[in-house]
Formats: structure tokens, C-alpha cells, sequence
């Protein structure tokens, strides 16, 4: 690491002038370098994470430099309403492009690190509802003052990597790139089921179209199984949101959906069907939607700012939208992984004969979320894992 990093983390507000820092690599994701910083005389530790111009994924990616400084601004913001789901913002040095962060690793792991061996923790998926609920309705019209929401708009202008995830999760996964990786087994599954699905490609773009046009709330635009951290006692950090701005609340609702689908599957796949995993997947799910649902009602008929936005009729219609689009969100994000450049571990974890099979059968449950969700309330979509098959 070069002295001037170094040099900012001895500052008194991290290690002090006296530290002997080490560091240590722990990136896991396709962008980011990320480091765990320790102090050799205290003991003492900390992350941090520097916004490098291009991605670890592809040379040919190039990123805004200054997300750091935005994702910093999401941990400040968001922690007035949610502490308890986020680690804590210790500091951003816009010359460093370096954000630094409170050191979860004694206590949590990466909940896409648990998956594979079945560990999910009770009463995850409510959890994660809360947090979406709280962070969402705190940033919407429903609970910001609107003129305060419109400058946040700005302010959190995310347009690089919006057109990352525009371009990665709404159009490579539908139009043949050659970004594109499935297994040759299913070449021809792919552009029967996919490529050549006029239907799908319709409802994609509409999805896509959703996806750049609808600022309801503050969102963490990335939010998966690699980011969120979890303990042994079942509590959740939420991390990563270098892709925030303001947009459709289903879209961080159906991108947990889909990785409680896809480890499903896995398990299916990897276990003939005698794996306890599907069902405690299933029940997560759904205690995802039904705690978003209710939650996010609850919040508008306690908190609401605006009397016209209370209105019951609207406010319910609002939420099952929001449902319909987690339906929609959760279909992209599963066919992404399946067939997209960027994809979870569990598929290299099969082998061959068990990944083809686990394209298939997300490719499959992909294309009925993304072509049905017009069709999704919340009943719907938290049984949607039981017909996975």
C-alpha cells in the first residue's frame, strides 16, 4: 500500500502517528480492491476500500472513480434511520478515492459465503425486509419532505454505474452478447429459451425501461448474498452500496429474492432433492415479501408526510406495484447469473452435468418471473419458490 494511504490512516482518528499497519486483501466482489488494515501494536483493525478506474471483472469496464464518495454518503444517510444494519462510516478522503470502514470480520461473514453449506439464519429474510423498508420509506415521498427528496436525487446521480447495470443485467443476458458465458450442454437452450423469446425481450425492456425511470426512494442498487454480512446470531450489516441512486424499491427486494431462488436450486441440483435447504430458503423468501408488504404499509399509515400519498387505495396499489416489479427484478437478476458475464460461486461448485442443469432450471424460473410479474402479488410471489422446479 503507498505512504500516502498510510499516512491517512495514521491519523489519530484511525490508528494513530505510532501504528504498524498491515494489510491484507479481501476482495471478493468483481470490482473493488478491498483490504483489512491492522494495527501490529493495538491489535486494532479496520476496511477500506479504494475506487480503482477499472474493474476486476474486465479490463474493458471502466468505473467513476468518485462512487466512493457517493457510497460514503449512503452509509451516512442511511444510518440515521437503520444503524443496526450497517457498518459504521469511519471516514472518506476524496484525493485517496479511499472510504474507511468499521471491520465486521470478528463477528460476521458474507452470507453468500454460508450459502453452499445450507446455513441460512433464522429470520434473515425478515431482516432484510426491515431494512429495505426503513432505508426505502425514509428516502420516498412518503417519508422525506419532497423538495429534500428531489436535491438527494441529484446528489446521488449514479449514471456510470446505472449504465453498467443497464447494460450487464437488461440487455446482455437478453441479446446474445458475447459477453455472455453458459455451458456448452445448453448453447442451444439459451437462444431457444432466451435470444429468440420475443415475449421475454419485450417484458426486459420494460423492465429496463422501470429500472431508469422510476426514482421512488434511495436504493443499494447491488444488493445480494456478497452484500450483506451475517452472525451467528442472526444479525445483518448491509455493505457495497457503490451503486446507489434513486430508483425502483424492487429492485434491491428482487435481487435478494432471486439469491434465495437460485441457492434453492443449487441445493435441488446438488442434492437430489433431499436437501432441508429449498424449504428454509422458501420460508426466508417469503417472510421477505410478506415483512416488505407489511412493513412498508405499516410505515405509510404511521409516517407519511404527505395526505394525499396516506391514501389507502393508492398507498396499497403503490405497494403491490413494487411487488410486481420485485417479481420482474428477480427474474433479470437470475437470468444475469445464469447466462451473464457476472455469476455466483454455486454454479462452479456443480459439476458439469449439475451446472447445466442449475442453468436450466433458473433460466427456466427467470423467464416465468419476468414474463408473469404484471400477474405477482405478494401471496404469489412468496409461494413462487415451492413450483421452482
Amino acid at each position: 500500500m503507498d505512504e500516502a494511504v498510510s499516512a491517512y490512516l495514521r491519523d489519530p482518528a484511525f490508528f494513530g502517528p505510532d501504528a504498524e499497519l498491515s494489510y491484507e486483501e479481501i476482495s471478493e466482489g468483481n470490482i473493488n480492491h478491498v483490504y483489512r488494515v491492522r494495527d501490529a501494536k493495538t491489535g486494532g483493525t479496520l476496511v477500506i476500500k479504494r475506487a480503482e478506474r477499472v474493474s476486476r471483472i474486465s479490463p474493458d469496464i471502466k468505473l467513476d472513480v468518485g462512487r466512493g464518495e457517493r457510497e460514503y454518503n449512503y452509509y451516512r444517510l442511511c444510518e440515521q434511520s437503520a444503524p443496526r444494519y450497517l457498518p459504521r462510516a469511519r471516514g472518506y478522503d476524496r484525493d485517496l478515492r479511499l472510504i474507511a470502514l468499521e471491520d465486521m470480520s470478528p463477528r460476521f461473514e458474507v452470507l453468500r459465503n454460508v450459502i453452499p453449506d445450507g446455513q441460512i439464519p433464522d429470520g434473515i429474510g425478515a431482516k432484510l425486509a426491515d431494512y429495505v423498508v426503513t432505508t426505502t420509506f425514509e428516502t420516498s415521498d412518503f417519508g422525506l419532505d419532497h423538495q429534500r427528496k428531489k436535491k438527494l436525487c441529484a446528489e446521488f446521480s449514479n449514471p456510470e454505474l446505472c449504465d453498467l447495470t443497464e447494460r450487464l443485467v437488461f440487455t446482455e443476458p437478453i441479446t446474445d452478447s458475447p459477453e455472455n458465458y453458459i455451458s456448452d450442454a445448453n448453447a442451444e437452450f439459451a437462444e431457444k429459451e432466451v435470444y429468440s423469446d420475443p415475449v421475454l425481450r419485450t417484458c426486459g425492456a420494460g423492465l429496463k425501461h422501470t429500472f431508469m425511470n422510476s426514482p421512488q426512494a434511495l436504493i443499494h442498487g447491488d444488493l445480494h448474498f456478497g452484500s450483506v454480512f451475517v452472525s451467528r446470531d442472526g444479525d445483518i450489516a448491509v455493505f457495497d452500496p457503490e451503486f446507489c441512486f434513486f430508483g425502483p424499491i424492487g429492485y434491491d427486494l428482487g435481487n435478494l429474492y432471486a439469491h434465495f431462488l437460485m441457492g434453492a436450486i443449487y441445493h435441488d441440483v446438488r442434492n437430489g432433492g433431499s436437501s432441508g435447504f429449498p424449504a428454509k430458503a422458501e420460508k426466508e423468501a417469503a417472510d421477505l415479501i410478506y415483512g416488505f408488504f407489511t412493513g412498508f404499509a405499516k410505515r405509510i399509515r404511521r409516517d407519511c408526510r404527505d395526505p394525499m400519498l396516506s391514501d389507502p387505495g393508492f398507498s396499497r396499489d403503490f405497494i403491490l406495484g413494487v411487488i410486481r416489479d420485485t417479481a420482474g427484478f428477480a427474474g433479470t437478476e437470475c437470468l444475469r447469473r445464469a447466462v451473464g458475464i457476472a455469476k455466483i460461486p454455486e454454479f462452479s461448485l456443480l459439476d458439469k452435468q449439475g451446472r447445466a442443469e442449475m442453468e436450466r432450471r433458473v433460466i427456466r424460473a427467470a423467464k416465468k418471473l419476468i414474463t408473469e410479474a404484471p400477474a405477482f402479488d405478494e401471496a404469489a410471489l412468496a409461494g413462487f419458490i415451492a413450483d421452482r422446479k
